[in-house]
Formats: structure tokens, C-alpha cells, sequence
């Protein structure tokens, strides 16, 4: 198989470690190239069931795996092309709509941070993880989340940031996660003020 070569930009992949998006007429699409239009086609996953046969038509065991929904599968090279101005023109919109903050999450939920040291254990943690999207910028472990509730506003330091991973149903360590794409916020300690469908500013 051949190197891959982004139509946009015309980047080629000389080590094959990149992310590609083939869109719908197999156009090929470098990671960078598909973020810049995440705003309008973010990219969202699910869980399902997976089932390993044993040793009789009885036995299995089922797991949970990741699959990943990506619209920009959906989408022809010419709608991309179109998508790339449209999403300049909406991330005016957003920071017309939300302010000046570095970045914009919305909040899906929020849950203490449960760790699994083996042996059927489960240990409580004095973490607690909000899950969502970022709908503008990008958010790292240095932001500090704002949100204002009635005449005050409260702050917190985001301790890290987590991603799902490609091929199970954990989250994991990362350095940011971007615009159009989910993720969770890992904070020490709980955030009462915080709550499903907020839409908290991050500087």
C-alpha cells in the first residue's frame, strides 16, 4: 500500500503514523486538515459489545469496545472544501455568541473518577471527570474553567484532560483535546456548581 496523501494540503505521510479521513469519494484527509472543520462535523464515539467466542457454542465472554462516528465519512471532497470556509464563519459566530475565553465546553456529564486496582475492587477517588465536547478552541491541562452562576462566578483548575481510546472503553492521558472533538476534564475535588448542558468558558 502506498504512502497516503492529503488532498487538501498535499501532506504526505513518509512514516504512515498520521491519522487520515478517507471522505465519502475516498478522498484522503490529514488529521490537521479534518480539525480545521471539527467545528462543523465533530467527531463522537459510542460503546458496543463485543462478544469472543469460546471453546463450546456456551461459553463467551462480551467486552466493551470503542467506535468511533466520524461525519466527515459522510461528506465529499467539495463539501469539505465548502465545510472550510463555513467553519471560519461559525467559529466567528461562536465567539460572537459565547465571548473572548480561550475555549468553550459542553458539559454531557459529570462523575466521580472510579479507579479499578484488581480483584473486583473499586476505589472512590477525590477526582471528578466532566465529560463533553469542545464546541470552540482547543483545551489542555493548563485551563482554568469559569462559570457563572446567578451574580457569581466560580473557578477551577483543570487538572488534565482525558481522551477516549481508539480500541476499548477507557479514557486516557492527553495533551489537549480540540475543537469539534470529546473528551473528559479531570478536577481535584467535586464541582457542585457544574452541570450537565453548561457550556463553561476555559482560559
Amino acid at each position: 500500500m502506498g504512502k497516503e496523501r492529503c488532498r487538501c494540503c498535499g501532506m504526505e505521510d513518509q512514516k504512515r503514523d498520521h491519522v487520515f479521513v478517507e471522505l465519502a469519494d475516498g478522498s484522503m484527509i490529514c488529521g490537521e486538515c479534518a480539525g480545521r472543520v471539527r467545528i462543523l462535523y465533530p467527531k463522537s464515539f459510542t460503546w458496543v459489545n463485543v462478544y469472543y467466542s469460546g471453546d463450546t457454542d456456551d461459553d463467551y465472554a462480551s467486552d466493551e469496545d470503542t467506535r468511533w462516528i466520524d461525519p466527515l465519512s459522510d461528506i465529499s471532497f467539495e463539501a469539505f472544501q465548502t465545510a472550510l470556509k463555513r467553519a471560519d464563519e461559525e467559529r466567528i459566530a461562536r465567539k460572537s455568541r459565547y465571548g473572548e475565553s480561550k475555549a468553550y465546553f459542553n458539559v454531557d456529564e459529570i462523575s466521580r473518577v472510579i479507579k479499578y486496582p484488581g480483584k473486583g475492587r473499586k476505589v472512590a477517588t477525590d477526582e471528578y471527570v466532566v465529560t463533553g465536547t469542545v464546541l470552540l478552541g482547543t483545551v489542555d491541562s493548563t485551563g482554568v474553567i469559569s462559570v457563572a452562576r446567578k451574580e457569581k462566578t466560580f473557578t477551577k483548575d483543570i487538572k488534565r484532560v482525558e481522551t477516549p481510546h481508539a480500541n476499548s472503553s477507557v479514557m486516557e492521558n492527553a495533551a489537549f483535546i480540540s475543537e469539534g472533538c470529546c473528551g473528559g476534564l479531570i478536577l481535584d475535588g467535586d464541582a457542585p456548581y457544574i452541570y450537565p448542558g453548561d457550556i463553561l468558558a476555559i482560559d
